[in-house]
């Protein structure tokens, strides 16, 4: 069985087909990458993303209390002095190029606007706070007690986005803490390349290479007649099928990793490694709990001046996905994960979706002996299963179709309706069923 799986990969391998489209991957990764270079020479700011949090203009909000107030609510004096003081410090931390106060700075910010969200003199809440934050709080306010600030009772004034200013500050607390320079999505490096591949790219053409390269993986030897042949040797039927299937599985992978693997070192090389443990946002417990989020991401389409609201790992912004006030802010369980760990979650996802998709091709391929019948059949199969599955990605669906589990990055940062553990069981099951189902006909198929 591995002898007939080492044979059919050097075929596969030597196919003039596989170096074009591999060459086909490399080109489109070059042309993301221009892409990411003109929007980097064109971003809203120089340096460090201050921009959004004051780039030298602050609001004196002190103003808006009267003396009386001041002498009454002192915690709520420091924090409202605070919130306006603290852009200052980062503006000036960015212009002396001191990475690490920056990121102290901008942590102290954000955790002083989380706190404005979630306190508001709830003492459960500040309870709940207290104990998510103050470890942070105690590492980056530079000796400011916690209970010494609090906005009460000028209102909750971040209530609506009080998950957004948390997750920043966790953001920007583990790039302080690991001494890491910010990273933004138009950044040309071997981490970002590597997450715009996974996410933009490969979810684009996974399925229809693994068509061209899976859909004669049985009939083509049927017709030449060396299937007769194969299986007239010691092999069984079984084996047989689950080689072909095995070997489909790992070409295909090799496919997409190969240029992976290429372009980011040559990027690495050219411009420094970045860290492989950078800060990345994801949805907590995603591979612990069936639980997903509804999925109001793809209704997002408003912007704020030149910050578009996009999920990535490395944009100013967060994910986005309740949406109030045509402004969008992130769910309560996105939580931060080192790259490497999410990309060998997006890797996991990727390589089942694979598996379930050579393995519904090769099902096609064994019941359909013309080999262009069998092609558009299985390009038909994966239409007609990607549209009616299309609308389970949206809004508070429940998602259990593998046919929309194509993106994997999408699954991890949880906008499909979907969490990575249950998208693996699915992917799993369906697997199985299909092999089960396809070597059962084979069996009993008229070579």
């Amino acid at each position: 069985m591995s002898t007939l799986i080492k044979t059919d990969l050097k075929q596969r391998i030597k196919n003039p087909l596989t170096w074009f489209i591999i060459f086909i991957l490399c080109l489109m990764s070059m042309l993301n990458i221009i892409e990411m270079k003109n929007k980097r020479l064109n971003r809203p700011f120089q340096g460090h993303d201050i921009y959004l949090w004051g780039s030298g203009q602050t609001y004196d909000w002190v103003q808006f209390m009267d003396e009386m107030e001041r002498e009454a609510y002192p915690e709520a004096y420091l924090a409202h002095y605070l919130y306006t003081i603290i852009p200052e410090e980062f503006v000036k931390a960015s212009e002396e190029n001191n990475i690490k106060e920056l990121m102290r700075t901008m942590t102290f910010y954000n955790l002083i606007r989380a706190k404005g969200g979630y306190v508001t003199n709830d003492p459960i809440m500040d309870t709940v706070f207290y104990n998510k934050t103050i470890d942070m709080w105690n590492d980056v306010s530079g000796g400011i007690a916690y209970e010494d600030v609090n906005f009460y009772p000028f209102g909750d004034v971040f209530s609506e986005g009080k998950y957004e200013p948390l997750l920043i500050a966790k953001y920007y607390y583990k790039l302080y803490k690991n001494d890491f320079e910010p990273i933004y999505e138009n950044d040309i490096n071997n981490i970002t390349y590597l997450y715009d591949y996974f996410f933009n790219i490969v979810p684009k053409f996974i399925v229809i290479i693994s068509i061209i390269f899976i859909y004669n993986t049985i009939n083509k030897e049927k017709n030449r007649g060396s299937l007769k042949l194969v299986l007239t040797q010691s092999i069984s039927r079984r084996k047989y099928y689950i080689s072909k299937w095995t070997s489909g599985v790992i070409y295909v992978i090799f496919i997409f990793v190969f240029p992976a693997i290429i372009i980011s070192l040559i990027l690495g090389l050219l411009n420094g490694f970045a860290p492989i443990d950078y800060s990345t946002i994801y949805l907590k417990n995603s591979m612990k709990s069936f639980k997903s989020i509804p999925n109001y991401f793809d209704s997002v389409k408003s912007t704020w001046g030149n910050y578009p609201r996009l999920a990535r790992t490395f944009s100013y912004f967060s994910p986005s996905y309740k949406v109030m006030a045509n402004q969008a802010y992130p769910h309560e369980r996105m939580e931060i994960i080192p790259f490497y760990k999410y990309l060998l979650i997006v890797l996991l996802l990727t390589i089942l979706f694979i598996g379930f998709a050579v393995a519904l091709i090769q099902l096609i391929s064994a019941i359909i002996n013309h080999e262009i019948i069998s092609f558009v059949a299985a390009t038909g199969v994966f239409i007609i299963g990607t549209l009616i599955s299309a609308p389970f990605k949206y809004e508070k669906h429940l998602n259990l179709s593998p046919f929309t589990m194509e993106n994997a990055s999408r699954i991890v940062i949880g906008t499909y309706n979907i969490t990575a553990l249950t998208s693996i069981l699915i992917l799993l099951s369906s697997t199985i069923l299909l092999l089960i189902v396809g070597g059962i006909y084979f069996r009993k198929k008229e070579i």
